[in-house]
């Protein structure tokens, strides 16, 4: 299994719960003129998968197959949750719902 693979199962489980995730590629390019377009919500450091719950919380999820998330990524998550969000690290489809239900 690939982390896209991952996401695609846990953005299935989610919707079938209820909740909203939707892919956030984050990233940047340099354009024909040199100047670097970047793109994604947070910039570096923005969490996988971004969305709401069936509740209306805005919700981030960093997934992993292996290893840490990045102190940016980090950053993000923590962010997130001093503004009320419902942000974390999955590493399965059952700690995303974790996530998404609050008790992360």
């Amino acid at each position: 299994m690939t982390e896209a693979d991952l996401m695609r199962l846990i953005m299935i489980a989610a919707s079938q719960a209820g909740h909203r995730l939707m892919r956030n590629n984050v990233g940047g390019f340099q354009a024909m003129d040199g100047r670097w377009i970047h793109y994604g919500l947070g910039g570096k450091g923005g969490s996988d998968l971004i969305g709401m719950t069936r509740e209306g919380r805005f919700v981030a999820v960093e997934v992993k197959l292996t290893g840490k998330a990045t102190v940016e990524q980090l950053e993000f998550i923590a962010m997130v949750q001093r503004q009320g969000g419902l942000a974390g690290v999955a590493y399965s489809v059952e700690e995303a719902l974790t996530i998404l239900e609050g008790h992360a």
